[in-house]
């Protein structure tokens, strides 16, 4: 098994098994190797796929990082990272996910090409961004450390020789490179065992150590929080600061220690325009409900001794906010028409969005915040 990219700079196909390197030893435990290549046509790429290897883990973080010395802008559209291999027969393990039926296991013989992954602008949607292949008595398992649309594809490239990688989706995906810039793609972890438990063990192991923000010795989340949150209930619908106050004293009867104010807080009352198509005017109570303001109702559960937090999708931008006329700048937009969501390419959208968090945090005084994500 090696290393193994896929690239399409311009009109150019690029398939490349990684041999040779160079080496860095950081410690007993990590080195990072370096495959260097060199393209030359109108362009001039520098072309390095980065290895960081975690011997204690046996996880590989892999990246490309794709530069271009040249004097003319090159697109790239297909930037994916994974590993080829010789089998004689090869089963694809996979997931798909949705509400209420996250994880639900997949399998497939693959013969020839498959592809998966997601189109909808979160990771998990549809499908898990993570695959496990049977091969020969052996298995790999990979996963890719992005959070916007990604696939994966599985191909038989001849014979007996095969490759599995992970990447950006490609569809609609490109990026112009100019001349002295550099472009990286997302991580991708790999990892080999003789079997699927044993690697995924791997994967787990190496977030523990690598990713996660908790430790062995930290308390912070003990015990595990649970919170009260009005959504499944009350929806936006039935949702007040008396019925959010009550439910909160029941919360703190029940030993909780959160309460969640979720969809129903924002925006003008209206009977037409439901929360989603107001999503984006965080900077506006719904006074009708919320008489009193929200900071004055999370004094009162404060006191309670429950610790109120505030949801917020806070880069969704529904099509009757008024955001859109205050805010057109920060809009996403294709062809002039909104994609529905704020542009965090654009330093005012950041902006925006950190006051935004500034208002919740300070004005509201809300003691911690839900980001969703919906569209």
């Amino acid at each position: 098994m090696k290393p193994f990219y896929r690239l399409k700079i311009d009109e150019h196909d690029i398939y490349h098994k990684c041999d040779s390197y160079t080496l860095e030893r950081i410690n007993e435990h990590i080195e990072y190797r370096r495959y260097n290549r060199f393209v030359d046509w109108h362009q001039n790429i520098i072309i390095t796929l980065v290895e960081e290897k975690d011997f204690q883990q046996n996880v590989s973080k892999m990246w490309l990082e794709i530069e271009n010395t040249g004097g003319e802008t090159a697109r790239i559209s297909i930037a994916d990272i994974g590993v080829t291999y010789e089998a004689a027969t090869v089963k694809l393990n996979y997931f798909t996910s949705d509400w209420g039926s996250e994880y639900t296991p997949q399998s497939q013989i693959i013969d020839n090409e498959f592809i998966f992954g997601s189109l909808s602008g979160r990771s998990s949607k549809g499908f898990s961004p993570f695959c496990s292949v049977d091969y020969d008595n052996q298995n790999f398992s990979m996963a890719i450390a992005y959070s916007g649309n990604w696939e994966c594809c599985n191909a038989k490239f001849f014979d007996n020789r095969y490759y599995s990688t992970m990447g950006i989706n490609r569809v609609e995906f490109f990026t112009d490179l100019k001349s002295n810039q550099t472009f990286s793609t997302p991580y991708v972890l790999v990892t080999s065992e003789k079997n699927q438990e044993l690697s995924t063990l791997n994967l787990r192991r190496y977030f523990k150590k690598h990713l996660s923000l908790l430790s062995d010795k930290d308390e912070r989340f003990s015990p595990m929080p649970v919170s009260f949150n009005h959504w499944w209930p009350y929806e936006d619908k039935h949702i007040d600061e008396d019925v959010f106050y009550e439910n909160s004293k029941v919360a703190k009867d029940l030993g909780l220690r959160y309460a969640m104010l979720d969809a129903g807080w924002f925006g003008e009352e209206s009977a037409l325009n439901t929360w989603y198509e107001k999503r984006g005017d965080w900077s506006t109570i719904n006074e009708v409900r919320f008489k009193s303001g929200i900071k004055a109702l999370f004094e009162k559960v404060s006191n309670l001794g429950i610790k109120p937090g505030i949801w917020c999708e806070i880069e969704a931008v529904g099509r009757y906010a008024k955001l859109n006329d205050t805010h057109s700048h920060i809009i996403a937009k294709r062809n002039g028409n909104s994609l529905g969501y704020v542009c965090f390419g654009n330093h005012k959208g950041i902006e925006w969005a950190m006051g935004i968090v500034d208002t919740l945090l300070g004005e509201y005084n809300a003691k911690w915040i839900k980001f969703d994500f919906n569209l």
